[in-house]
């Protein structure tokens, strides 16, 4: 295949990845820049733009980077008006997981090990003087309904918030807890997500609010929303993203980067084919 990139697409490609502070080359492999390059040369000059675009408002979240989201988490959580914390005296964490995904290595099992690991529960005024129950899966007792007590649902990452309901619709249907007992915690959930949960009744906190990456930007006109949609599947033609999968998950338009890249996030970032390595992929290149 003929590479097409002009010097211009790179100066812009590599002052994004200055300014949000992305390396430009990594040890013993082919960096995330590389990639890109490999990815846009296969693209027309309209369609790179879009990507630059979209690039310069992709979120990248690393494991390193959960600490620091965790402890926003308990800050909001602390000081959320709606929580009457001081008449608690037992919290539960559980991990935000279908129960066919229970014994699976899941990312809300790893946030349950963070909370677990974390001082804020311990050092808070709030929380010292609180039994913190951790448990591994949404085996949660009904008599929680007459404690003095507040469950804590968590993950990294929502997105259309399907999984997320299927998971509290277990707790509420078929373990009987009441809706008024659920908080959902989560570093980083799509707005639509976040939307499903409270239309059930639930309250969400989250670190990072997502909305879709094209249609819900308020800079973009109607007509303008349409072309880069249209672009954005020529784009994915030209890597054969399955339908299923276009615009991201459910047509998610997410541009955000975990431990994993979700399959919300458009498939450009994170679609790997035999002859093309992805900028972010969502199993390790």
């Amino acid at each position: 295949m003929e590479k097409k990139i002009t010097a211009e697409i790179l100066f812009e490609l590599n002052n994004i990845f200055q300014q949000k502070g992305w390396k430009l080359e990594e040890e013993n492999k082919v960096g995330v820049f590389n990639r890109f390059i490999d990815c846009l040369s296969r693209l027309s000059h309209e369609q790179q733009l879009l990507i630059l675009e979209l690039t310069t408002r992709f979120i990248r979240v690393g494991f390193q980077d959960y600490f620091k989201h965790c402890e926003i988490l308990f800050q909001k959580l602390e000081k959320n008006p709606d929580i009457d914390l001081d008449n608690l005296k037992k919290i539960y964490v559980v991990p935000l997981i279908e129960p066919k995904d229970v014994g699976s290595s899941k990312s809300s099992t790893v946030m349950c090990y963070l909370f677990k690991s974390s001082t804020f529960f311990r050092y808070s005024p709030k929380f010292h003087a609180k039994e913190i129950v951790y448990l591994e899966n949404l085996e949660i007792d009904p008599s929680v309904n007459d404690e003095k007590s507040l469950i804590l649902v968590i993950d990294d990452f929502i997105g259309t918030g399907k999984t997320a309901k299927s998971a509290i619709d277990y707790i509420i249907d078929i373990k009987k807890i009441d809706t008024s007992k659920i908080i959902v915690l989560a570093i980083a959930a799509m707005n639509v997500g976040v939307n499903l949960l409270s239309s059930i009744g639930i309250h969400v906190i989250t670190s990072i609010s997502i909305n879709k990456g094209i249609t819900d930007y308020l800079l973009y006109s109607e007509q303008e929303r349409e072309k880069k949609l249209e672009l954005m599947s020529e784009i994915e033609s030209t890597f054969a993203v399955h339908p299923n999968e276009c615009w991201g998950y459910d047509r998610s338009e997410a541009l955000i980067e975990m431990t994993r890249t979700p399959n919300n996030t458009f498939p450009f970032f994170w679609k790997t084919k035999k002859n093309r390595p992805a900028p972010f992929p969502r199993y390790p290149r």
